[in-house]
């Protein structure tokens, strides 16, 4: 019975992490998509009197959680893990571009389901307003990619949970913060190769050892 209440709550806190990363993703890009579809709908109010707030909060907050949905399920995925042992940047342009095209893949799967169309972008009729509106949506997703993976990326290397602890304290605090994890990191990596890596004594020690006695000679 302990055992199995042990593993309930495991499975509970292992449910309840990943919500959680969901969230914080979500969130992001809703602010982003929150940002872009004010000025978007603000620009139409002034020169058309258009009011599509509603429609466009109600679109980012629908986006915003299919973005966030995927970004999860593909950071899972081997393709995007192909350059972690790389330099951050990178690895943050790498991962950027990848789920761009991953992205846009996925907004035309579901504007097929919807639509019955390929195009998820708003038609003008014209080439060259479709083209800005498409190369416009491209930039929008890019740099939105582009800050998250550079943040998390960073966090990542200096450790989990160091980076929002340094933009939550002074200057000082901070520069403290990163150096100590840091040498915590380097502290680790060093502990890690020596485990790893037998000492030189100990292989000198093995090769120099006599061989055992065969069983016929102790015969």
């Amino acid at each position: 019975m302990a055992v199995t209440d042990h593993n309930r709550g495991s499975f509970m806190k292992h449910v309840l992490s990943h919500a959680v990363e969901i969230g914080k993703v979500v969130l992001y890009f809703f602010a982003c998509l929150l940002v872009l579809q004010t000025f978007r709908c603000a620009t139409l109010l002034v020169a058309n009197s258009e009011n599509q707030f509603l429609n466009s909060y109600t679109t980012a907050a629908l986006t915003a959680a299919v973005l966030g949905k995927s970004v999860f399920v593909l950071e899972k995925v081997r393709i995007s893990r192909l350059l972690d042992n790389k330099p951050v940047l990178t690895i943050v342009i790498y991962r950027t571009i990848l789920f761009t095209v991953f992205t846009n893949i996925i907004l035309c799967i579901e504007h097929l389901i919807r639509e019955h169309s390929l195009n998820p972008f708003h038609s003008f009729g014209d080439p060259l307003k479709d083209f800005i509106g498409f190369a416009a949506h491209q930039l929008a997703l890019f740099v939105a990619f582009g800050i998250f993976f550079a943040v998390r990326e960073v966090d990542i290397a200096l450790g989990t949970g160091t980076l929002v602890k340094v933009f939550l304290s002074d200057r000082e605090k901070g520069r403290s913060l990163v150096t100590a994890a840091c040498r915590e990191r380097a502290t680790a990596e060093a502990s890690t190769s020596a485990t790893s890596t037998p000492s030189p004594a100990i292989s000198a020690g093995q090769e120099n050892a006599p061989e055992p006695a065969s069983a016929s000679a102790s015969d």
